[in-house]
């Protein structure tokens, strides 16, 4: 008898259990238009809606709490909508074991209220209610390359209607896109062509479609760079101008080369494109010479290796001495036969005719730094804007230092800087286009301190002051600094002098000290030294020290 009563009792938990499904208003008629249900569980608090046949998503919302009526029974009274069309379909409740369907009924498309455009890689997936884009899958396409883009008109969930009419206008965000002239409802042929992000192998356009009364819809379309098909060359003054379409003329980028000066290093990047001029980042490896058009061709790089890594060569020197004043074509090629797809004319000034080099000073302490300064001339006129190229012929290399050794010369002047760690000559040769001249830096030891009298013996005649003498450079001084310190190497006295003062000004200089501590008082018997540092307008220091002896 127990085994029978508990039997009896899980069939009526089972049964209990069972999810009903009801549309009091009627059933579902329209796409997305909604509909009251009436959803009731004597288990389940929250179920999961589908469509039958498939259990497809075309539900909105795919899930629903029920709300607790009663000690054992939970109910969902609300509006829900149904995303698909479609005939002899049900409405499908679920969660775990549990289940409960619906009655039949006919649903229709939706009213036109949409447009929709589905680019290569994309899939039009209408009706999803989990999936409220429309479509799935990444739109991507090769820069330049012609691809179908579908444009429908919707409903409400992206069932496309094809009775519903309309004409719709094509807008992208890539400049150089070719969108048709006039867009259909149905497959159109679009061409993207930008990567507007340099040195990446692609970057996002956007491809929106809308028109009269339907919201527009836009896809999120990766253009990808296709293979290098050119070189292209920037000089300074232009830039590159990715997915230009121009066919003629200069193509491929922006603006206007600088002038070039005669024999004077001319700097150009070198970049390889596809079809649509957008940089190639995966080309790599190979070796590019730039050339002077002509018969034959004239090579403007020489020796020198460029390589292409990473689609580009930055900084190739092309050197106009050898070619014509006046205009060069040029164009470059490289190991691997790709060549420019047109040549650059770059204007050829004439060379600097006159060029002067003078250090200030020219005789300069160890560690001290000294001007290289250039000046050049072009026809008699200052050089407008140029370099000059600094290195040491002669002297110890090792110790020999130059701030920087290409040197910018505007409105016919440029400097740097030079200093050397230990004494001696150095020559210095400075080229400027077809000019050379040379410079002889020369570099002394560090003028000490002089301490009169040594040894100071107070009372004693012409002992009043002890005077500290050394030397400072042309320029001046920004600060001097006397210390004189114990044997234990205590500060006893401190004396510090701004530009402006005396004992700051260029030339021999001289500071008096009556022999008292900070304190006033008189220092003690014994050795001293005596530490002057100079700071120099540069920034530079020269430390100078000499030992003295104090006697009562």
């Amino acid at each position: 008898m127990k085994k029978v009563a508990l039997l009896t009792v899980l069939l009526v938990v089972a049964a209990s259990a069972a999810i009903t499904i009801t549309f009091p208003g009627g059933d579902p008629t329209t796409v997305g238009v909604p509909v009251r249900v009436v959803i009731t569980s004597d288990a389940v608090d929250n179920v999961d809606l589908f469509v039958n046949p498939g259990q497809e998503t075309w539900t909105y919302p795919t899930e629903v709490d029920l709300t607790q009526t009663g000690p054992t029974t939970f109910e969902y009274d609300d509006d829900i909508e149904i995303t698909h069309p479609g005939t002899n379909i049900t409405l499908y409740a679920s969660k775990g074991a549990e289940h409960g369907e619906s009655s039949p009924f006919t649903v229709v498309e939706g009213p036109a209220v949409k447009w929709q455009i589905v680019a290569p890689g994309e899939t039009a997936d209408p009706g999803n209610a989990t999936n409220p884009d429309g479509k799935t899958g990444t739109a991507s396409v090769t820069a330049g390359g012609d691809s179908i883009y579908t444009i429908s008109i919707c409903d409400k969930w992206y069932n496309v209607l094809t009775s519903a009419s309309g004409t719709p206008s094509l807008a992208t965000s890539d400049t150089f896109g070719k969108l048709p002239a006039t867009p259909v409802v149905g497959n159109n042929t679009i061409q993207l062509r930008t990567v507007d992000v340099e040195g990446a192998a692609s970057s996002v356009q956007t491809v929106t479609v809308s028109g009269g009364s339907y919201t527009s819809d836009v896809s999120n379309v990766t253009v990808n760079v296709g293979t290098a098909s050119y070189l292209l060359i920037l000089c300074n003054g232009e830039d590159e101008l990715q997915g230009d379409d121009a066919t003629i003329g200069v193509r491929g980028k922006t603006g206007e080369p600088v002038d070039a000066t005669l024999g004077d290093l001319y700097l150009v990047e070198i970049r390889a494109v596809d079809d649509c001029w957008n940089w190639v980042p995966s080309y790599t490896d190979t070796e590019v010479n730039v050339f002077a058009a002509g018969t034959p061709p004239v090579d403007l790089t020489d020796q020198t290796i460029n390589a292409i890594s990473g689609g580009h060569a930055t900084g190739v020197n092309v050197d106009f001495k050898t070619v014509n004043v006046g205009g060069e074509n040029i164009f470059a090629e490289d190991s691997k036969g790709l060549k420019t797809a047109y040549s650059t004319e770059v204007v050829v000034l004439p060379g600097i005719d006159s060029l002067e080099v003078s250090l200030s000073p020219s005789t300069v302490p160890v560690g001290v730094h000294s001007d290289l300064e250039v000046r050049a001339w072009v026809a008699g006129a200052p050089l407008t804007f140029g370099s000059a190229l600094a290195k040491l012929i002669d002297g110890p290399a090792a110790y020999f230092h130059i701030l920087e050794d290409t040197i910018q010369i505007q409105d016919g002047f440029g400097s740097t800087e030079v200093w050397a760690d230990t004494v001696g000559t150095y020559v210095i040769e400075v080229t400027a286009g077809a000019q050379v001249k040379t410079a002889v830096l020369t570099v002394e030891e560090r003028p000490g301190v002089t301490v009169i009298p040594n040894p100071f013996k107070y009372g004693a005649e012409g002992h009043d002051k002890i005077k500290f003498s050394y030397k400072v450079e042309e320029a001046g001084a920004a600060e001097i600094m006397l210390l004189i310190a114990d044997p234990y190497g205590n500060i006893v006295y401190k004396a510090t002098y701004e530009k402006g003062a005396p004992e700051a000004d260029a030339g021999t200089q001289e500071i008096s000290w009556d022999g008292k501590n900070s304190k006033g008082n008189r220092i003690a018997s014994g050795m001293y030294q005596a530490v002057v540092k100079i700071t120099l307008t540069n920034l530079s220091t020269e430390t100078s020290k000499k030992n003295f002896i104090v006697i009562w």
